[in-house]
């Protein structure tokens, strides 16, 4: 949850919450409120159990929401510009979501309380809502898309099927920044 906090507060301030997930009509709700609203991020924190969900596959899949604009009978369509950050605690993602997504596993063996003990600085709400550590972190971010930029924009060759254009160029700026290529088959068993 705070990894998921930390990609989005450098843009979005550390009020950038958790939207409430469900496999009803209100979540629904949620996603047309997201897509009309502009808002950039949809953040689903803490999924438990297997996470089939139809308006969800779209929501990930479409580039443009339609959806029937509240007491009318009018449809409205925007185009979604809308990234969508998911945590779980041991989920099952639906086939068609596992295809449309970044997967990134973390796991340790020790405790985070242990693995602190020893860090001059730990990542905490506290820590994130500092106005001086998001300008530090949109500096280091704007760094690296410029240096990026200053080197040809080069795209990264692994790609993710239906999110082409968005990991080639993420991986592009990651990989230029001297990182390892972010989107290399981890070795997953699941």
């Amino acid at each position: 949850s705070l990894l998921a906090r930390s990609a989005l507060a450098p843009i979005y301030g550390i009020q950038c919450s958790s939207s409430d997930y469900s496999e009803t009509d209100k979540f629904t709700e949620i996603l047309n409120s997201i897509a009309y609203s502009g808002q950039g991020f949809l953040f689903l924190d803490d999924l438990r159990g297997t996470i089939i969900n139809q308006a969800l596959n779209r929501w990930i899949t479409d580039p443009t929401w339609q959806f029937r604009k509240y007491h009318s009978q009018s449809m409205v369509s925007v185009d979604k510009k809308c990234m969508t950050i998911m945590t779980d605690n041991g989920s099952t993602l639906w086939e068609d979501l596992v295809r449309r997504a970044v997967i990134i596993q973390l796991e340790s063996e020790q405790r985070a309380t242990e693995k602190q003990k020893g860090l001059a600085k730990v990542i905490t709400n506290e820590w994130l809502a500092k106005d001086q550590t998001r300008k530090e972190m949109l500096s280091m971010l704007w760094a690296w898309v410029r240096h990026w930029h200053d080197k040809g924009q080069r795209k990264t060759e692994i790609v993710i099927p239906s999110l082409e254009m968005w990991t080639g160029t993420v991986g592009g700026i990651i990989t230029e920044a001297g990182f390892s290529e972010p989107f290399s088959k981890a070795g997953l068993l699941n």
